[in-house]
């Protein structure tokens, strides 16, 4: 069995907040009036702050999250950021918010050295079916000992999915 804390990327963030600066200065350089550019840019302005809330897991003020969760009903079960998982051979625990949501072993989706992109599926037992949850790890996200422990976990002891 594997504990897995994750911690927010700092590279995620700065990558996140270039391409929202590049965005803001693409429309401003794009010779546009003001009244076009307002919409896009208020809305790029929107997006970099709900996703700064969401990774200060304020979730109180989760903007989109909140707004599409409640009109599927699911009333913030999934909002909030991934903050552990427990993998183990016939099944993962995944800590999402304040809930935890059992799920499948995960299968790999990305694989490289500075990313892993993990894909849980619900578990076919429970008699509520969870939509599946992909998870994004950048090498920043975990202490070297528990990168290491995951790799290891992938490579070797996680059962391969069809």
């Amino acid at each position: 069995m594997l504990l897995l804390k994750l911690q927010p990327s700092r590279i995620e963030l700065v990558i996140v907040s270039l391409l929202h600066i590049g965005t803001m200065a693409l429309l401003f350089n794009a010779g546009l009036s003001i009244a076009l550019l307002l919409l896009p840019g208020l809305l790029s302005l929107a997006g970099f702050i709900d996703y700064c809330l969401r990774r200060a897991d304020y979730r109180h003020v989760d903007f989109v999250s909140a707004f599409f969760h409640n009109t599927r009903g699911n009333r913030y079960k999934n909002s909030g950021r991934v903050r552990h998982i427990v993998l183990a051979a016939q099944h993962s625990i995944v800590r999402k918010g304040s809930y935890d949501i059992a799920m499948n072993p995960p299968g790999v989706s990305y694989y490289s050295e500075f990313l892993i992109v993990l894909r849980f599926t619900s578990n076919t037992l429970l008699p509520v079916k969870e939509r599946p949850v992909s998870l994004v790890i950048w090498y920043d996200s975990l202490s070297q000992e528990s990168n290491r422990s995951l790799r290891q976990y992938l490579r070797f002891d996680c059962p391969q999915q069809v």
